[in-house]
């Protein structure tokens, strides 16, 4: 802004008020919401990888039954789509090992395990 515009008080105070209306008070109100707080932290928190001590320690010091109830239910959602998962790979082995008893082995056959097992491994080494 040139010198002699801003000795120009109207115009000093033009610029405050859109400044201030325009930028400062919509960040101040932004800030001051509790949802986008709430977000924040939600947003920081997760970035944040918790360690199994500090799980044991949150739920050994809780006080609120319900909550406790909630982790005790979502455990058991977690743990039976884990059993489940595992029950349906099991099965897949089971077939898989019931055929190959039942048909003689070849040379395909062979190579097909070996590769397999190497896709296994490149998964493992993924994860």
């Amino acid at each position: 802004m040139p010198s002699e515009d801003f000795r120009s008080r109207p115009l000093r105070f033009l610029v405050r008020e859109i400044t201030v209306r325009r930028i400062i008070l919509p960040i101040l109100d932004m800030f001051s919401d509790p949802d986008y707080i709430n977000h924040m932290v939600v947003w920081l928190l997760s970035e944040v990888q918790l360690r199994s001590e500090d799980f044991i320690t949150i739920l050994e010091t809780s006080k609120d039954v319900q909550e406790l109830e909630a982790i005790l239910e979502s455990l058991c959602v977690l743990v039976k789509q884990q059993l489940a998962s595992i029950d349906y790979v099991g099965g897949i082995i089971k077939r898989r090992m019931g055929h190959l008893t039942a048909t003689p082995p070849s040379a395909d056959s062979h190579m097909v395990i070996r590769e397999m097992g190497s896709v296994l491994l490149m998964f493992h080494n993924i994860s």
